[in-house]
């Protein structure tokens, strides 16, 4: 009786954890749209591996989000399509990659996660023509 509590118990916390990530991973694309630089800032690691346009740099935290909001804001979402979601094996990693329009061009935007500490983090992020 106590190993189906558990069981149940654990089946829960791993779908209540599944939704929690699904809504971080979605409010990162609403974010950048949004221009909601603080929420981007909270879910990036200490370093990220960030590319702009082919220009690719590992930054610290701060280092990438002044480049992100510098193109964001030279570079306004007007919608955002969500492309594909996948996961790695046995590794906690995540990724999603999105379709960004903007007034002037389509973007492909990238965003890798990686668990750390028991938060999906994400640890690279990339910009690139569609």
């Amino acid at each position: 009786n106590n190993q189906k509590k558990i069981s149940l118990l654990s089946l829960l916390t791993f779908i209540i954890m599944s939704f929690s990530l699904n809504a971080q991973m979605s409010s990162i694309a609403e974010s950048l749209k949004s221009k909601d630089f603080n929420t981007i800032s909270k879910n990036l690691a200490e370093e990220i591996d960030l590319c702009v346009m082919d220009d690719t740099q590992i930054n610290t935290r701060e280092e990438a989000m002044s480049r992100i909001k510098k193109f964001i804001d030279a570079n306004t979402i007007l919608s955002i399509e969500t492309l594909h979601k996948g996961a790695s094996d046995g590794t906690g990693s995540k990724y999603n990659v999105y379709k960004l329009s903007t007034a002037t061009k389509i973007i492909r935007a990238f965003v890798y996660f990686e668990d750390e500490s028991g938060k999906q983090l994400i640890k690279e992020l990339r910009f690139d023509k569609f």
